[in-house]
């Protein structure tokens, strides 16, 4: 039972520093925009775009992990290591992306108190 409460503080610590990322975020987001979203069609459009990044890198982290499944079978340990860096850094872009999907809804929230965001 340790080792699993030892999991759930792991988590709630993952997800409060996500929450305190995702807050810098918005503030990065509105100081170079210089303003939250005008519209909730504009704030749609913006987190449509970032959604349609979050696809790509998905896939392009499908294809690199079906590379290291084909590497494994052929036993090329060279080839299975580079991959999985390369799995890493397309996952780890995910997240960000995630992040920054999750600051603009955030953002797209606050409306016109966005603005209050920005840094002097």
């Amino acid at each position: 039972m340790e080792g699993r409460m030892d999991a759930v503080t792991t988590m709630l610590d993952v997800l409060s520093g996500l929450d305190s990322v995702c807050t810098d975020t918005m503030v990065a987001i509105v100081n170079d925009r210089g303003r939250g979203y005008a519209s909730d069609s504009e704030a749609w459009a913006e987190i449509r775009a970032t959604l349609e990044r979050v696809k790509e890198k998905l896939k392009d982290a499908e294809d690199c992990h079906k590379e290291m499944w084909k590497s494994i079978k052929s036993g090329d340990e060279d080839a299975c290591s580079a991959l999985c860096q390369q799995l890493y850094r397309e996952l780890a872009l995910c997240g960000q992306l995630g992040v920054q999907g999750s600051a603009m809804c955030r953002i797209a929230v606050m409306g016109e108190d966005a603005a209050k965001l920005m840094e002097d």
